[in-house]
């Protein structure tokens, strides 16, 4: 069963999250690469219009690729691969909106011998720690089922935003929050 948070978070929340992340001993992998072998980044991009995966290093192995003809490249398959995804809010420029981001994260996959398992002990450890972590840094910012960072809330004040849910349905800032 997937656990999912959403958010709207700017550039600069991202470091924090970075540090978070080395903290918990993840890499950083990002969904889509142009060629089957995976590579590792040792810090979050500050923006993004794919995702990015989190990952044990001792569990690389256990990424399984998919590759799109159409598109020239290869993506991280969800459903196959023990990882928590990170997807980044996104600005959308000119339009005084920001679209939300999320994490997601999946207890079970298909393994390589289509046999669906569960993830390792110590990644359901590490996702329950940046889970707990960004709910008890955020809370103040939780507002209609989704967490508003820190430097997202005063963006968005200042631009009298709304704010994009999954990249499609549109709803409205509630009343202006004190940061």
């Amino acid at each position: 069963m997937g656990r999912q948070i959403n958010f709207f978070m700017m550039p600069e929340d991202v470091a924090e999250l970075d540090k978070k992340i080395k903290e918990l001993g993840l890499v950083i992998i990002d969904d889509c690469m142009p060629t089957s072998s995976i590579v590792v980044h040792k810090s979050l991009p500050e923006t993004l219009t794919h995702a990015s995966y989190f990952i044990l290093p001792n569990e690389l192995e256990k990424i399984t690729l998919t590759h799109s003809e159409n598109r020239k490249e290869y993506r991280v398959n969800q459903m196959r691969s023990p990882a928590i995804e990170f997807s980044h809010s996104i600005i959308i420029t000119d339009t005084n909106k920001m679209a939300s981001g999320r994490f997601y994260y999946d207890a079970m996959y298909f393994d390589k011998n289509n046999e669906y398992i569960s993830v390792s002990d110590d990644l359901k450890k590490c996702n329950d720690k940046l889970f707990n972590w960004f709910k008890r840094k955020y809370q103040n910012g939780y507002k209609n089922g989704m967490y508003i960072c820190t430097h997202a809330q005063h963006w968005i004040n200042q631009n009298d935003a709304n704010l994009v849910l999954d990249r499609g349905v549109y709803f409205l800032v509630p009343q202006k929050a004190e940061v």
